[in-house]
């Protein structure tokens, strides 16, 4: 029996990691027409995707994440 036939999203794995989630968000803000998007994503993988890597989302920390901002 696979994922689907038992109810479960066979990607859900997929979209606990950073890149996945991005892309998402990134999807979101043109949805949203936001206009400064590609600046925003840009920064977004320059100063987390690229250092940290492809992680599990439940890994991410507020330490890590704020290490990151200063």
């Amino acid at each position: 029996m696979d994922a689907l036939d038992q109810g479960k999203d066979p990607q859900a794995a997929d979209r606990r990691t950073l890149r996945p989630a991005l892309d998402a968000y990134a999807a979101d803000l043109t949805r949203r027409q936001v206009v400064k998007r590609k600046d925003l994503m840009s920064l977004l993988r320059r100063e987390l995707l690229i250092p940290l890597g492809d992680i599990a989302l439940a890994s991410l920390t507020r330490a890590m994440l704020t290490k990151r901002i200063r």
